[in-house]
């Protein structure tokens, strides 16, 4: 089961105030010609290279995660052309957890990660099994649901062509230490940092309900 984000009432802000601090950063990174966009297609994208989507979140990433599958079955939509991008990133806070398969997305092939999704639902299947032996009446979890649709008959062109593009980024900044890192690396020189920042923060956040 998926934790919130955080167990306070600021937990929604908190996260889009973190999806606009990722979108400040590849600002930084973009080359000429190139744009940033928030919350059009997902999270933020830079059309023709990356489309990311930005989790802050205090537990850990275990093989059912719905912040994974979740983003899975996203880009899987048909409304979704993942042709447009060289590269999907799911950019989380979140370290992999022990035991996750998981952990060898990012060094494997196109055809090891659709067996790291097999393996993933064919054990979700058997707890499912499992679960309805003892109890008939039993409810599908929706982590087994969106492996079930992920996985489905007559999807198989679009799964391969989003998982050869789909990126785990783990362990990355919380809010603070991002701010913090912004100013760092790309603020040098500018003498109220924080208050620069911030105020770019806030321009961004305007700019992108334009």
């Amino acid at each position: 089961m998926a934790e919130k984000q955080d167990n306070d009432a600021t937990a929604s802000s908190k996260g889009t105030i973190y999806q606009i601090c990722v979108g400040v950063s590849k600002c930084f990174e973009m080359r000429k010609g190139q744009k940033v966009l928030i919350e059009r297609e997902g999270d933020v994208s830079i059309d023709g290279d990356q489309q990311v989507e930005t989790k802050q979140y205090s537990d850990v990433l275990t093989d059912s995660h719905l912040n994974f599958w979740n983003t899975l079955v996203n880009w899987m939509a048909d409304e979704f052309d993942d042709t447009k991008y060289s590269s999907l990133v799911l950019y989380t806070t979140q370290n992999f957890g022990a035991a996750t398969r998981l952990k060898q997305w990012n060094e494997s092939n196109t055809i090891e990660r659709i067996s790291i999704l097999n393996d993933i639902t064919n054990a979700g299947e058997s707890r499912f099994k499992n679960a309805v032996s003892k109890d008939p009446s039993a409810k599908i979890p929706k982590s087994l649901r969106l492996q079930r649709a992920a996985l489905a008959t007559g999807k198989r062109t679009k799964l391969e062509s989003v998982v050869s593009k789909y990126c785990i980024e783990s362990a990355t900044d919380r809010l603070p230490e991002m701010h913090r890192s912004i100013c760092e690396v790309y603020l040098k020189g500018i003498e109220n940092q924080s208050d620069f920042l911030n105020s770019l923060i806030g321009f961004v956040s305007h700019a992108k309900h334009r």
